[in-house]
């Protein structure tokens, strides 16, 4: 109990440090089957209004154009779209949304509720959303607060789950976990989400 405490704290405290983001919200059919085909500035046109959208799945075939496009660029505007897509379909748009309506019911769940939240969220998407703000950021690019936290969180939870638990991050030294640990550091600082870093003493 008291591991899966630990993992789903940072995406606890996600929730809450985000609500100063604003999501817009719009009803409109979004990607045509042949969006592949049409000029560059129309697909990140059609991307960006699908991330508007809220809609997962609109933004899960945006990701997957802007993956595309990223293949023969590296437009840094395109990293932090892409980040945005791969964080709004991977179902963190929709949890923070809740978290925005009601947030006692994040701060008062269980740890059973924590885990629902957590299961219904696509990892793979958020690791890959963490991949393009860490390209955006080495790319001196304008990462949003918001885009930082939610990686650093992220970063934060994979360390720790590396490491074998909260109380080993201190042991440290190398490798994967440590460069995570390292990176999480840095985003959650730049992101602002100091209070977090203090109080685990980070």
């Amino acid at each position: 109990m008291k591991r899966l405490s630990v993992l789903l704290f940072p995406v606890t405290v996600v929730l809450i440090s985000a609500c100063q983001a604003v999501f817009t919200y719009s009803p409109f059919s979004f990607l045509e089957r042949d969006i592949s085909t049409r000029p560059v500035v129309e697909q990140v046109a059609r991307a960006r209004e699908a991330l508007s959208s809220g809609d997962t799945a609109q933004m899960a075939e945006a990701y997957a154009v802007v993956e595309a496009l990223l293949e023969t660029s590296d437009d840094p505007e395109l990293y932090l779209l892409a980040a945005d897509l791969a964080f709004g379909a991977s179902g963190m748009t929709e949890v923070f949304t809740s978290a925005l309506q009601d947030l006692d019911t994040i701060t008062t769940g269980t740890p059973e509720d924590l885990q629902e939240v957590l299961d219904a969220l696509d990892l793979d998407l958020i690791s890959e959303g963490v991949t393009y703000v860490q390209a955006a950021d080495a790319a001196d690019a304008e990462v949003s607060d918001t885009q930082y936290i939610i990686a650093g969180a992220a970063l934060l939870t994979s360390a720790v789950e590396q490491a074998g638990g909260f109380e080993e991050l201190g042991n440290l030294t190398e490798g994967d976990a440590y460069e995570d640990l390292q990176d999480a550091r840095d985003f959650l600082e730049a992101g602002g989400a100091t209070d977090l870093l203090d109080m685990f003493g980070l």
